[in-house]
């Protein structure tokens, strides 16, 4: 499946200003956290309205990643980006290492259980201290099934399919 360059793909998101000189704190999606900080540039998105921003410092604080933003100076400003999801355009981003997948890349897939059965497909992805969850929507129901490897049987992207170890009636 053939990915339009310009798709933005979500990285994270600012979830509150950090200290009192303009710096933000970001949730990132996924385990590289500490990638963020390599783009001098990210997109933010909030309320449906989107700006390109220049990242001028960026760390990795424990489980987050703290950023500033050029021309954002003390925390009122920063308070501004609060609630904005993070983006990168695909182009931007290395390819996806062998046996991982971006988690922008696993929205839409068709899930499909231990026996085969389509159960749904997936919807969001949420974060969750311990691991991603998948949201997966049937049409029966829908599910919320961890993203581990004792479920997770297979992942093909390019096919559209996420292979569980997981039943119908689970």
């Amino acid at each position: 499946m053939a990915r339009d360059p310009d798709e933005l793909v979500p990285m994270g998101r600012v979830v509150a200003p950090w200290g009192v000189k303009g710096w933000v704190k970001v949730e990132p999606f996924g385990n590289e956290r500490g990638n963020l900080c390599g783009f001098p540039t990210w997109l933010l998105e909030r309320r449906g309205k989107r700006r390109a921003v220049s990242v001028a410092e960026c760390k990795v604080h424990g489980a987050h990643v703290v950023a500033r933003f050029g021309g954002c100076e003390d925390r009122e400003q920063a308070e501004a980006y609060r609630g904005s999801e993070v983006a990168l355009k695909r182009r931007e981003l290395p390819p996806a290492a062998p046996n991982e997948v971006y988690q922008a890349d696993l929205i839409g897939l068709t899930v499909l259980g231990a026996n085969g059965e389509r159960l749904g497909r997936i919807v969001e992805i949420l974060e969750n201290p311990g691991n991603p969850v998948l949201r997966v929507a049937g049409e029966d129901r829908e599910r919320l099934v961890p993203f581990v490897p004792p479920v997770i049987r297979a992942v093909d992207v390019e096919a559209g399919v996420v292979e569980l170890e997981w039943g119908a009636d689970w």
